[in-house]
């Protein structure tokens, strides 16, 4: 089994394990940093703000608006895995977004893989990253 077939095999969890299909939870891709209202909401369970020295803060859904201090926060690894496929353009955009996140300090690259696709005639390119958020001290 290589990389690409495991991105596609259940893992049993406490909780479901979001489908790469509908691109939630580890799959998700991040969007630039929201300014005000409510944060933005990736149907993982959290929502994510603006941030902390230009990377998000992420709290859980039901929390009220922060109301930050200095020294309250700690700073997070979230792992993500994906299969991008090259002839989408949807997912061009996504790599392209993953790995400038990775270059500007948002995220930690991991490692990836790539592999041609005789039957559709395009290349696939798993990549394991790991994104910096910034959460509240204790919480897991």
């Amino acid at each position: 089994m290589n990389v690409f077939d495991m991105a596609n095999t259940e893992i049993p969890t406490k909780q479901p394990r979001p489908s790469l299909a509908n691109r939630g939870g580890l799959n998700e891709i991040p969007t630039e940093n929201p300014v005000g209202g409510f944060g933005h909401r990736r149907g993982d369970g959290y929502s994510y703000f603006g941030g902390i020295d230009g990377m998000r803060y992420r709290q859980p859904e039901d929390d009220a608006i922060p109301n930050i201090r200095e020294g309250e926060t700690e700073l997070r690894r979230v792992a993500k895995t994906r299969v991008f496929d090259m002839t989408d353009d949807t997912d061009v955009e996504d790599y392209q977004r993953v790995m400038t996140d990775c270059a500007n300090g948002q995220s930690a690259f991991g490692e990836s893989d790539k592999a041609y696709d005789q039957d559709s005639g395009s290349w696939k390119i798993w990549v394991r990253w790991y994104e910096l958020l910034w959460e509240k001290k204790g919480r897991r």
